[in-house]
């Protein structure tokens, strides 16, 4: 998880810069918490998969 916080950090702090604006600590913060939630719901959504896969063929 903390690279992938590392890893958006770094491209949201890119889009910024090449939008020559500086980067609102409010609107880095929100980006994060976006980041969390889709990990916390693509957890779920891949682990179902995952197990449907796993059943053996009848």
């Amino acid at each position: 998880m903390l690279a992938t916080y590392t890893e958006s950090t770094a491209d949201m702090l890119a889009v910024w810069e090449m939008m020559s604006r500086e980067t609102p600590p409010s609107e880095l913060a929100a980006g994060l918490r976006s980041v969390g939630r889709s990990a916390f719901i693509a957890s779920f959504t891949n682990s179902a998969v995952t197990a449907s896969r796993a059943r053996p063929r009848p």
